[in-house]
């Protein structure tokens, strides 16, 4: 069936596989899916038009379509040759937060090390993902909850942009996350004292590691944390750079 959203003529098809009460039903509320109105609205490929959108899940909340998974295809204006590429949409808005420890002229990341299943279990040092809570703006992310022990409320309220633009990190298709800093100054003593003993969860799942910023991409394999140090110290080589330039 047909739909316009976002400015785009689109065919919304479901997957063989997925099996809906009432198809026609489902498809007009997916048509109405804010975060698939803004992505088509902005998505405006020179040589292709969005052609078809085949979901293969549709999530619902009390009702309400809270998240899309499909399979996006394009065709291209001139030659007619289809493209396709997964596409994953959500109402909850994920962010990345980078904590940043500073202590004199020294800056350190915050991250977190935790096992994961799909590389057998090894453990990964990564940055925080997950959102903030609409009821009282607490972020919410897997070993978030450890932060406080260095003294760190990590809030909406408390949270800077590293970026002002939205950034996908992850496959072709993953909706974007918003790069946020979260800020924490310590003297020499302060920070000795916090870092000293291991901070652990309780079940021993997550553990806060502590980097300098300049060492983050070796340290990490996290994809997120590197991009968010990099983009941290860009900033910082920005600042420094127009400082510099500035007249006496």
């Amino acid at each position: 069936m047909e739909y316009r959203v976002g400015g785009n003529e689109v065919l919304l098809a479901l997957d063989r596989a997925y099996v809906a009460d009432d198809d026609t039903a489902l498809l007009q509320q997916v048509s109405r899916f804010k975060p698939l109105v803004d992505y088509l609205t902005t998505f405006k490929p020179t040589s292709f038009s969005v052609s078809t959108l085949t979901i293969t899940n549709v999530a619902q909340i009390a009702g309400r379509v809270s998240e899309v998974r499909g399979v996006l295809t394009l065709k291209h204006r001139e030659t007619k040759d289809t493209v396709s590429q997964p596409l994953v949409l959500s109402d909850e808005t994920r962010s990345v937060v980078l904590p940043v420890i500073t202590v004199g002229t020294q800056h350190y990341a915050v991250l977190v090390r935790r096992p994961r299943l799909p590389i057998g279990g090894a453990e990964v040092a990564e940055a925080f993902e997950g959102s903030f809570r609409k009821e009282d703006g607490a972020f919410v992310a897997e070993g978030a909850e450890l932060l406080k022990a260095l003294g760190l409320q990590v809030t909406d309220k408390t949270c800077s942009a590293l970026t002002n633009d939205d950034v996908t990190i992850g496959d072709e298709g993953a909706a974007p996350v918003k790069l946020l800093r979260a800020s924490k100054l310590f003297t020499e003593q302060s920070f000795a004292d916090a870092t000293q003993t291991a901070i652990v969860s309780e079940h021993g799942s997550a553990t806060l590691v502590v980097v300098p910023m300049e060492e983050v991409a070796s340290a990490s394999s996290d994809l997120k944390a590197i991009v968010a140090a990099s983009i941290f110290l860009r900033g910082k080589q920005q600042a420094a750079a127009g400082a510099a330039a500035a007249p006496a």
